[in-house]
């Protein structure tokens, strides 16, 4: 009992104080307060130290009250030793949506502008690999083609022999013809016979161009042999035309070209060469020093040229060669020279380069007198047989003949072994000359006997309204095997010919044809 009553006591007692501190503290609170808003409208730019002394016991009052004061706006706040340092922060003002889409259009915009320009130097960056993988496929297709390259170079040194050529050339310029222009258009669809037409010529250019410049002639006629026969000593027509300068066997025996069973002196390089220049001299002198006239006459004859000149001038017309009318393949003929030229003067816009060719003899000539092998002579002296054939086609079973000719061309390189091989080789006699022919010709037969096996040659008169591709039809072959058996150049076929035709089918003898066995 008596403990409950001092535990009321003290309870009792504890209230009051608590009660007595509350009543203070809200009278001191009250008073804090109206001290504090009545000065605080007359105080400007700061708190002197009444108040601040009045706001301190105003903020202690409402602590021990339990309510939270914010301070007022713009003030800021003095920190003490008991109270942390506060961080103040500095943001952006707040945009509006206007402005954050147009700076997120802005960003996209950059963005896309970034990404096409990435796209675009992609692009850029592809195409030049593809350009760079095409000229090497252009290159390897047009330089790669023989064993024994050709160096090719973007630009002519000076010691190139092409300068002496562009330098000599004479000719009138007629590109703006146009026929020439055809003519330049057909060399540009067929570039790669053209560069090996250039990388055949590498070897007789020299030859050639001191020859011209020696007789004082034009050197425009160094690009005679492309169109004659792009170079190729043993090439022969359909008309019997052969050589480098396709002699036919009578103009070769006016002019000098020994033609014997063993020896063929239009296929000789040397001497077709002069034998071509003197011709071509003559020419220009009986046409009273026109070059396309005597290159038309150099075609096909100048008594084709004499007659059309004396018809159009009984007509009144003009007599130069424009305007005569010629044969279709002599029309085209001064063209293709024309065009060629082209080719010399701007290599770049037929999209090759010139062959480099130094300007000093690439071949020389080698005294010979005797008879003797020239593939052995070759062997020991460090030249491939093939080599010195096709340097020397004239010589048809490989044995050289003194009483044709005495010369040879050969590599200068190779022009001390050859001589010192040919001291110490023996002397092919005309027994041995005779076995040398049987071979060949065993050869030679041997080829087409190969070509044209189990086949029947049938003879087939032409007649009127009958083509290449009638005829071919007809016995079951190909235009181009007709051409190839009956060397023919072009399509064209007069009415009476007769052709050889290489066919399987049995036919019995008419009229109209016959039929051969080929023996």
């Amino acid at each position: 009992m008596l403990l409950r009553k001092s535990i009321a006591v003290a309870l009792l007692t504890t209230s009051s104080l608590v009660c007595f501190s509350v009543a203070n503290a809200t009278d001191s609170f009250l008073e804090a307060a109206n001290i504090f808003l009545n000065e605080e409208g007359s105080i400007s730019g700061g708190y002197n130290n009444r108040a601040l002394e009045q706001r301190n016991n105003f903020n202690s009052a409402a602590s021990l009250l339990g309510v939270y004061t914010p301070p007022p706006a713009g003030e800021i706040r003095q920190t003490t030793r008991y109270q942390p340092r506060q961080v103040v922060r500095y943001t952006q003002p707040r945009q509006n949506n206007y402005q954050v889409s147009q700076s997120r259009q802005q960003r996209l915009l950059l963005k896309r502008q970034r990404e096409n320009l990435q796209r675009l130097r992609n692009q850029q960056r592809r195409l030049n690999h593809k350009k760079q993988l095409l000229r090497q496929l252009a290159n390897k297709r047009n330089y790669g083609y023989r064993s024994r390259n050709v160096s090719m170079v973007s630009s002519l040194p000076a010691n190139s022999v092409w300068h002496r050529v562009r330098n000599g050339f004479r000719l009138r310029n007629d590109q703006y013809r146009p026929i020439v222009k055809r003519a330049i258009n057909k060399l540009k669809a067929r570039r790669s016979g053209l560069i090996r037409t250039l990388n055949r010529s590498t070897d007789y250019l020299h030859l050639v161009v001191t020859e011209l410049q020696r007789r004082g002639m034009p050197t425009d006629l160094v690009l005679l042999p492309m169109v004659e026969s792009a170079y190729v000593t043993r090439a022969k027509s359909h008309v019997g035309a052969a050589g480098m300068w396709q002699f036919i066997p009578s103009t070769g025996k006016r002019y000098g070209l020994k033609q014997r069973r063993g020896y063929d002196g239009r296929l000789d390089v040397l001497s077709s060469t002069r034998a071509a220049m003197d011709y071509l001299q003559k020419l220009h002198r009986e046409f009273n020093g026109d070059w396309l006239l005597a290159l038309a006459s150099y075609n096909c004859g100048e008594n084709r040229v004499h007659r059309e000149i004396e018809r159009n001038r009984a007509r009144g017309l003009p007599t130069d060669y424009w305007s005569l009318s010629l044969p279709r393949e002599t029309k085209n003929y001064v063209p293709k020279l024309l065009a060629y030229r082209e080719v010399i003067r701007s290599p770049s816009s037929f999209g090759i380069r010139l062959p480099h060719v130094i300007n000093a003899p690439k071949l020389i000539q080698v005294h010979i007198n005797k008879a003797v092998d020239l593939r052995k002579v070759a062997r020991n002296a460090g030249i491939h047989p093939s080599e010195m054939m096709r340097l020397n086609p004239g010589y048809k079973y490989g044995v050289t003949m003194p009483s044709m000719t005495r010369k040879l061309l050969v590599p200068r390189q190779y022009a001390g072994n050859l001589q010192r091989a040919i001291y110490r080789a023996p002397v092919v006699s005309r027994i041995q000359l005779a076995s040398y022919r049987r071979a060949t010709n065993s050869y030679r037969s041997s080829r087409k006997l190969y070509r044209y096996k189990k086949k029947r040659i049938i003879r087939h008169r032409v007649r009127r309204g009958e083509n290449l591709v009638k005829i071919a039809s007809r016995y079951g072959t190909t235009v181009r095997k007709i051409k190839r058996l009956n060397r023919l150049r072009g399509s064209r076929i007069t009415v009476g010919k007769r052709l050889r035709i290489a066919t399987r089918f049995r036919y019995k003898s008419r009229s109209r044809h016959s039929i051969s066995r080929r023996g």
